[in-house]
């Protein structure tokens, strides 16, 4: 006997017939290159993103998830444990796990591999509930867009919960847009075909998503993508690409101000 969604009564082990419009799809990633492919491939279906923090605790994901009525997730093989032991209290019905072994050289794979046996990151098997990432890239036709309007709802983005349990902002697709195209204009140089963004403010908070990603994409812009911030990595990410913006907040800069070396950094050179 297959396990039962404890609230819905929906077997989680029937096949799902895909993502319709309006179905609320979590993205529990940081920021790596299956977190934009996802999001904007979410949107363009028709469906509701769901940013979610890659941190939280089975309970808190419960929650969450619970709440936002999320019908599917996309997530990391490192947090596909959580995800399953919280899917009994949701009304997940498809798991998409996505790995970033995916996105290196083919011969450094195994070792990848290697590493996350050594941690205890097991390989995820496939079924009618959860999918591999890259197989439903391999085999998938890009979706017509639907027939979304501006004041349709596009994110839930759930607050920090600070001063209670996080609720769910919602984001129209009008939203979105104006938002980005509002700190477009507010960038003080032109956009550049060379620009670069330094993207370590995760995606699954608002700035990051929206000054980080979105208006990349808005601007042609490469992403740097850093999946956790670690000072003395960001500064040598920096120093080698250069990137002309760097969204963060005041810790992450103070952190790099304190490296010993970081003063004696050689100034970026002028553009051509």
């Amino acid at each position: 006997m297959s396990k039962r969604n404890l609230r819905t009564g929906v077997s989680i082990a029937e096949p799902s017939a895909g993502l319709r419009r309006a179905d609320r799809v979590a993205l529990m990633l940081p920021n790596i290159p299956q977190f934009v492919v996802a999001y904007f491939g979410i949107l363009k279906a028709g469906g509701v993103v769901v940013p979610t923090n890659p941190l939280y605790t089975q309970r808190e994901l419960e929650q969450q998830l619970s709440d936002a009525q999320a019908t599917a997730i996309v997530t990391l093989d490192q947090f596909f444990g959580r995800v399953q032991a919280a899917l009994p209290y949701t009304q997940i019905s498809k798991v998409v796990v996505a790995g970033i072994g995916q996105a290196l050289p083919r011969h450094i794979q195994p070792l990848y591999g290697l590493k996350q046996w050594r941690e205890g990151v097991h390989a995820v098997r496939r079924g009618d509930v959860v999918h591999r990432f890259e197989d439903l890239l391999g085999g998938a036709r890009s979706p017509a867009p639907t027939d979304a309007t501006p004041a349709d709802l596009a994110v839930l983005q759930y607050t920090g919960g600070t001063t209670g349990r996080a609720k769910g902002a919602m984001l129209s697709h009008r939203n979105l847009v104006v938002n980005a195209v509002q700190a477009f204009h507010w960038q003080s140089d032109p956009a550049s075909e060379d620009l670069t963004v330094l993207c370590v403010a995760p995606f699954f908070h608002v700035y990051g998503m929206t000054i980080g990603m979105n208006l990349s994409i808005l601007n042609g812009a490469t992403m740097l993508l850093v999946p956790r911030f670690t000072p003395k990595e960001v500064a040598g990410i920096a120093q080698k690409y250069k990137p002309q913006l760097f969204p963060g907040v005041p810790t992450m800069y103070v952190a790099l101000s304190e490296l010993p070396d970081f003063s004696e950094q050689p100034d970026r050179p002028p553009r051509p």
